[in-house]
């Protein structure tokens, strides 16, 4: 039975009605809502829905939930996760803006003598307390961070943007593995793309780019000190609870890390070049954009990659300059399709209101 027909029975069943009386009162005939309410019969017209949770007297989250319910029955579970993360997407945008970020300096004492002699730290505050020390003083000098993280290391990622300044003469590189099937519920690497848009707002000079893992088996407890973060002076590993670290400040087995980060960093591809088309409006055009958007009525079309599979996000080669991010197929932005050396359109990911 579909998730709107189980929905409905159980709205029924809990008003007290039968069918045969919601028939009446909706004007639909018995048999088809029979047919709605057995599954033996998809309901798509949206009027007869209205019509029914009318009659049923569904309080609003009564009624979100039956909406939700037609919109999985309608596109699938999948494709209505991966839009619902698209316009998460899209509503992240909104909170930052390019140039405007509220950045936070304090006193920062330099990482201890005993710390970078003892090189073992345990204790998570202790722990992010010397990775923000090591991401200050990069920041101070001007120096490159690597990073071998997830993006939902969040004490790290935000130690990077409340970085006086917002790390303005440092850049960052992040190396991000991401699912070859996007996950089982098709957004694990539309959630990696929200966070990486925001980062890619609110860091100068950053540069995340991807391989195709499983994140699970790389950063599980079975790998020791999976995370990794380097700059020319440190280096530190991290254990998967992120209790536990190694700071190593050893010349060669800094310059060792860093050679082994850069070796990786040619098995990997660029994930986003740059937020510059935005022009530091994006709140303003995002907020406009979601106004004329109308996400619920999308009718899901076989994706095909445009030469670099089924699971590659396109930005089209309008407003949104022709930038690729694998997660999905079209431009997540304005729902227009792409392909190599021409261009067209009608590959709608969701479609436009405008």
């Amino acid at each position: 039975m579909s998730v709107l027909s189980e929905k409905l029975k159980y709205f029924i069943d809990q008003k007290g009605l039968s069918i045969a009386d919601l028939a009446r009162s909706s004007g639909i005939e018995r048999s088809t809502l029979y047919q709605y309410i057995k599954d033996r019969r998809p309901l798509q017209n949206r009027v007869q829905l209205e019509s029914i949770m009318a009659d049923l007297h569904l309080t609003p989250d009564e009624r979100a939930d039956v909406l939700e319910a037609y919109e999985i029955t309608r596109i699938g579970m999948k494709n209505y996760n991966r839009r619902r993360k698209v316009r998460e997407i899209l509503e992240s945008l909104l909170t930052l803006e390019k140039g405007k970020t509220e950045t936070v300096k304090t006193v920062q004492e330099k990482i201890p003598a005993e710390v970078e002699n003892q090189g073992l730290i345990r204790g998570e505050l202790e722990v992010n307390r010397i990775v923000h020390q090591v991401i200050y003083e990069t920041a101070e000098r001007g120096g490159e961070l690597k990073l071998l993280v997830q993006p939902d290391y969040d004490l790290m990622m935000e130690s990077l943007m409340l970085v006086k300044g917002g790390l303005e003469n440092t850049k960052v590189t992040q190396l991000i593995c991401l699912e070859p099937d996007s996950g089982q519920d098709g957004c694990s690497n539309l959630e990696i793309i929200r966070r990486i848009l925001r980062y890619s707002v609110g860091i100068c000079h950053y540069e995340p780019r991807y391989y195709y893992g499983k994140p699970r088996e790389h950063y599980g407890t079975m790998n020791v000190m999976p995370y990794l973060a380097v700059t020319e002076k440190y280096g530190i590993q991290i254990s998967s609870d992120r209790k536990t670290a190694i700071l190593h400040n050893d010349p060669r087995t800094v310059e060792y890390l860093n050679e082994f980060f850069d070796k990786m960093c040619q098995q990997s591809h660029p994930l986003v070049s740059s937020m510059d088309s935005f022009g530091g409006e994006q709140a303003k055009w995002g907020l406009v954009y979601l106004n004329r958007t109308d996400f619920s009525n999308t009718i899901p079309e076989k994706e095909t990659g445009a030469g670099g599979g089924a699971d590659e996000l396109l930005f089209c080669r309008g407003v949104h300059q022709n930038r690729r991010v694998p997660g999905i197929s079209g431009c997540f932005l304005c729902g227009a399709g792409e392909q190599r050396g021409s261009e067209r359109t009608g590959r709608s990911g969701f479609k436009s209101g405008g």
